[in-house]
């Protein structure tokens, strides 16, 4: 086989020193394909099934991007990134929009209960306040029936002068 072809440097470091190996170098009798000795790319196996497959594998190698065509991949690379951006920096603003909107619901939720507490006790005190009133006509009603002339001249009176 022979591995006197002319390759392309290496598209991705530049490299001219490619190599054709094989996967198993002590008696070739694997797959071949081409690597860059500096960074380590390569080509996919081809076997040897009666044909040699090198001049394949070159064919392959040198139709492989160029390091001036790198450009066609970094431009689209740093619009996704872009587009990344704005997508974390969205997520972010819809985080923190729900985080707040959690929070008020929260804060709703504990003046709704505050609210039904203090309903619960302003019935509480009519009900005292209805028992006291009740009390107090029984009251009446037991000193007008002894004469006394019922509850005003019990209360307090404003003389005028005291204070």
């Amino acid at each position: 086989m022979n591995n006197a072809i002319n390759m392309l440097p290496c598209p991705m470091c530049g490299c001219t020193s490619i190599n054709v190996k094989n996967e198993q170098p002590t008696d070739n009798s694997g797959g071949y394909f081409i690597e860059c000795p500096d960074c380590g790319i390569s080509t996919s196996l081809r076997y040897a099934c009666g044909d040699d497959p090198i001049p394949l594998l070159a064919e392959q190698w040198n139709r492989r991007a160029t390091a001036q065509c790198l450009h066609q991949i970094a431009e689209p690379q740093a619009e996704a990134m872009r587009l990344a951006d704005e997508c974390e920096e969205s997520a972010t603003h819809w985080v923190h929009e729900i985080d707040t909107r959690f929070k008020a619901a929260k804060m709703l939720r504990a003046q709704h209960a505050r609210i039904a507490e203090l309903e619960a006790d302003n019935a509480s005190l009519r009900g005292i306040n209805s028992a006291q009133d009740k009390a107090l006509a029984e009251l009446e009603g037991q000193l007008e029936a002894i004469g006394a002339g019922g509850v005003e001249s019990l209360r307090k009176r404003d003389c005028g002068g005291c204070r």
